[in-house]
């Protein structure tokens, strides 16, 4: 019993060592890069890409309704059928962000032929940015899967390769003179090849299914 414990304490320290380590990583990572575009583009620029940033972030959270902490839930409860709800919450997922993807293409759309609010590099770079979150909410899925699975270390890697090529693309942005439509298109570039490398590892792993 009394060694049991003691990996039990262990594990709860590990894995609490590795989401605070990859949560306080991941933030100054995303700090240092917001000062270095920041510094890079004109104030405008700086203006238009934080707003564009916003106003994807918003829609995003159209698709975080709980779903991660359910699905988290559901696997430790009944891990006999944790494919299907692996599958049920992709599901969902998937059909969450379509329908924010279109909600705010059409609002964009409304804005664009109703106010001069946005001018049109702002709405690309919305669309753009808007892929990159929509997309960044999609993954939060696997991660949680590998955390009611208590891998922690699976989303921890995760997280640490999409920030470090973030960084290094918008390194590489600035390093050329880039604009702010290739620091999006670097993020957009990062998150795919992300979302890739996860659902192969995940799907070679893990079966999923629907129900």
């Amino acid at each position: 019993m009394n060694m049991k414990n003691k990996n039990d304490k262990f594990r709860i320290l590990l894995n609490t060592t590795l989401v605070t380590g990859a949560t306080l990583f991941d933030k100054v990572v995303f700090l240092i890069i917001n000062v270095f575009i920041a510094r890079h583009l004109a104030v405008a620029l700086w203006g238009e890409y934080s707003t564009a940033l916003a106003f994807a972030t918003f829609f995003s959270t159209i698709t975080s309704i709980g779903i991660n902490q359910t699905l988290i839930r559901f696997v430790n409860l009944e891990s006999h059928l944790e494919k299907e709800h692996f599958g049920n919450a992709l599901f969902v997922k998937t059909t969450l962000a379509i329908l924010a993807y279109t909600a705010m293409f059409i609002t964009l759309i409304v804005i664009y032929f109703t106010s001069s609010k946005y001018n049109m590099n702002t709405i690309y770079l919305i669309l753009i940015l808007g892929a990159v979150r929509l997309i960044n909410e999609y993954l939060s899925v696997f991660y949680a899967f590998y955390d009611s699975k208590e891998e922690f270390g699976k989303s921890t890697v995760f997280n640490f390769f999409f920030s470090f090529l973030f960084l290094i693309g918008t390194l590489l942005v600035i390093f050329y003179e880039g604009n702010y439509f290739h620091f999006a298109f670097v993020r957009l570039g990062a998150a795919l090849l992300i979302i890739t490398i996860v659902i192969i590892v995940t799907l070679s792993r893990f079966k999923v299914a629907f129900n």
